[in-house]
């Protein structure tokens, strides 16, 4: 395990962030900072954490500061080329350890085959192609300094009311009995994880003791659904249906599934929800929420 004692979380205030954070700060003797941008009430603080309210795209001074004082720095943010070069820029200048970037297993090409590692990216959309942009600006950083790049490439996290992904949307039309619009007839094909294995698995790869300059890993289930089938097992956990609406599709891929064969080989990490388990504890989470 690498000896890391200072973690910055650009993004730590959000969905996945706010779980990673919960995590971290259970350890002792970690010092945590955590970067976030939308507004953020004191009682969402937790005790022991350093939180930082900032605009990233001109990378203030306290911006560089943090990246200085950081032995690890974790990327949760939403896509903003200008906020990687200018981490890329501070780090350049501290020599921080390692970056573990987040990015999203959409940028692998649209087909119904588990994509590993080494297939290349393709990406369509906006999105896709800013994620694609922002990872290659990481790897052209590599080799010019001593620190370690990890990527992490996502599949479609869900758990929590912070998630604004489809399975966010489904619980809502459940709490709330209301339509739910399906771009298309429901038949594209996504690999689902809960949000809490996503955060073992980055806790993990933060103090993987990283021998290679650049590594990435797959962050998925393994497993793919269409819209429909994952529709279909929130509905028998909730008791009800929901009215659905399928609209015209917009362009997107058909199909996205990763091969997760590799991150569970290095860590020996065994994922702790099905989507079964994972949509119940969702379901839950929800409803909690009143």
């Amino acid at each position: 395990m690498a000896d890391f004692k200072k973690i910055l979380v650009i993004g730590g205030a959000g969905f996945i962030g706010s779980y990673l954070v919960n995590n971290l700060a259970a350890q002792s003797g970690l010092k945590l900072a955590v970067i976030y941008h939308e507004d953020l009430p004191k009682e969402s603080q937790l005790p022991g954490v350093s939180y930082h309210q900032m605009d990233l795209t001109n990378a203030p001074d306290e911006f560089s500061t943090l990246v200085n004082s950081s032995d690890c720095v974790v990327s949760l943010a939403t896509p903003n080329i200008s906020l990687i070069e200018n981490l890329v820029a501070s780090i350049k200048l501290s020599g921080s350890k390692k970056i573990v970037y987040t990015s999203t297993m959409l940028v692998y090409p649209d087909s119904e085959k588990r994509h590993s590692e080494t297939v290349g990216p393709q990406p369509e959309t906006k999105y896709e192609k800013d994620k694609v942009a922002e990872e290659q600006v990481l790897m052209k950083f590599v080799g010019t300094s001593k620190t370690r790049v990890c990527i992490a490439r996502l599949g479609n996290v869900y758990g929590d009311v912070k998630n604004r992904g489809l399975i966010g949307y489904i619980m809502l039309a459940l709490k709330n009995s209301s339509v739910l619009t399906i771009n298309g007839q429901g038949e594209h094909r996504r690999d689902y994880i809960f949000v809490q294995d996503v955060v073992n698995l980055l806790e993990f790869l933060i103090f993987y003791p990283q021998q290679s300059e650049l590594e990435i890993f797959n962050i998925c289930s393994g497993q793919d659904y269409t819209i429909n089938e994952v529709i279909a097992v929130a509905e028998k956990i909730a008791g009800q249906k929901i009215k659905k609406v399928y609209s015209k599709p917009i362009k997107e891929k058909l199909s996205v599934i990763g091969n997760n064969r590799k991150i569970l080989n290095v860590s020996g990490y065994q994922l702790k929800y099905d989507l079964v388990a994972g949509l119940q504890q969702a379901y839950h989470n929800y409803s909690a929420k009143g």
